[in-house]
């Protein structure tokens, strides 16, 4: 691969990183807006390599123009997944990490360079806890309604750099700031007495998964993994934010599900215990009246009354 550039902030390298190559590319800056770089990046098939990144406080954010499928990427010489990169989402890069990428689709994006010296001066004016992490799950696209509002009006000042007002970009820019640091990094709002727990992106991927695997095929390390912690750290931050482990999580989902289908009295026992993930009519009624006192016959018959 090719050699990283300095030392000097991705932002003000910006063309550095993204050379011509042939098949053409087409990159396009705003002026640089208190700190933070907007540009607009688009270059046929088989692009190649991208002048690699090296790690600096800051964070890139791409909004994608076109669907994006075929390339890679590295973190800090490791390979990443990168999954959804899909037109309107919006990609998350953290640059505490080297970046590198080969990129083999067309591609056509908005990247946001944002520098933690920003961040810091925005928690600082708005007398918030500093902004240390973004939450934002690291090359994979997030459906946001804002970030994509901002890209989609920015779009025709991109098209005119020379003729944009200052006073937009620096509007625009201070919105999309105070959005990604509400929403990923936790700012202006009261900091919580008991800080801890799955960001809300790992809580909500995590129950997903368990939900899609009642039956509990599915281990701690697989889910671990989908939320980019390891087996052990994960599940002492489930328990944290829900107040019970994965395990009694699904015991408790599998007995709610059962309650709602209860309530349909063409559904036998048996079929209701495979729909929720018992092994048979049995381990239901054993589950089920260990967590609620009563049995599932009883409780059907009670909850119609």
């Amino acid at each position: 691969m090719q050699e990283a550039l300095g030392s000097a902030h991705y932002g003000s390298r910006y063309k550095d990183h993204w050379r011509p190559r042939e098949g053409s590319i087409v990159s396009l800056s705003l002026p640089q807006s208190n700190g933070v770089t907007i540009a607009r990046v688009a270059a046929g098939a088989k692009y190649g390599f991208v002048s690699p990144v090296p790690a600096q406080d800051g964070y890139a954010i791409s909004f994608e123009l076109m669907n994006f499928q075929k390339g890679e990427l590295w973190l800090d010489g490791r390979s990443h997944k990168q999954e959804q990169l899909w037109e309107n989402h919006s990609v998350f890069y953290d640059l505490r990490h080297e970046v590198e990428a080969y990129l083999e689709d067309p591609f056509d994006f908005i990247q946001f360079h944002i520098p933690q010296s920003f961040l810091d001066k925005l928690a600082a004016a708005h007398s918030i806890p500093a902004i240390k992490d973004l939450t934002g799950p690291i090359g994979v696209g997030v459906d946001d309604p804002v970030i994509s509002g901002i890209g989609k009006l920015l779009l025709p000042a991109l098209d005119r750099p020379n003729e944009v007002s200052r006073l937009f970009v620096d509007h625009l820019s201070l919105a999309l700031c105070a959005h990604v640091a509400h929403k990923y990094g936790g700012g202006f709002s009261p900091p919580e007495k008991v800080r801890g727990g799955l960001a809300s992106w790992q809580l909500r991927r995590a129950q997903e998964l368990l939900e899609a695997n009642l039956d509990g095929d599915i281990s701690i390390s697989e889910i671990a993994r989908e939320c980019m912690l390891s087996p052990g750290h994960f599940a002492r931050q489930f328990k944290r934010s829900t107040g019970v482990n994965p395990k009694r999580w699904l015991l408790m989902r599998r007995v709610d599900i059962a309650k709602d289908l209860l309530r349909d009295p063409r559904l036998g026992l048996a079929q209701i215990a495979q729909a929720c993930g018992f092994a048979d009519q049995s381990h239901l009624t054993r589950v089920f009246t260990s967590m609620t006192g009563v049995t599932p016959r009883v409780w059907r018959h009670s909850d119609r009354g």
